[in-house]
């Protein structure tokens, strides 16, 4: 019986000696995927980050309670363009192409601001 118990805690890794199968040491998340992937998934989510900004900014306009409120949106609309930029840059010193996030990050940036312009400029 003890014998059996120091397999079962072997096999989920709490002790230190012994078989440890099926135990991974990595987070969960990052289970299986190697470096690339993992580059690729930030890259994405980085492509996708001006939608978030534009959204605070637009909410910022709506909330026109103050006269600072506009500037402030102009603000986060602008620092959205940083991770944009950077990917653009990025992806300029690889020579890679930039492929259909950068047309979203800078379709949204773009458009937004041409709306955010032509009411609150």
């Amino acid at each position: 019986m003890i014998k059996a118990a120091k397999m079962g805690r072997w096999a989920f890794g709490e002790l230190g000696d012994g078989p440890s199968v099926g135990v991974s040491r990595t987070p969960i998340g990052l289970r299986g995927n190697s470096l690339s992937e993992r580059r690729e998934t930030i890259e994405r989510n980085l492509w996708a980050a001006p939608a978030l900004f534009v959204f605070v900014a637009w909410v910022l306009f709506k909330a026109d309670s103050s006269p600072v409120m506009p500037k402030i949106a102009w603000i986060v609309y602008a620092v959205g363009w940083v991770p944009v930029l950077g990917l653009l840059g990025r992806t300029a010193v690889q020579r890679r192409n930039p492929g259909i996030g950068a047309v979203f990050g800078c379709g949204i940036l773009l458009i937004m601001g041409a709306v955010f312009l032509a009411n609150h400029g």
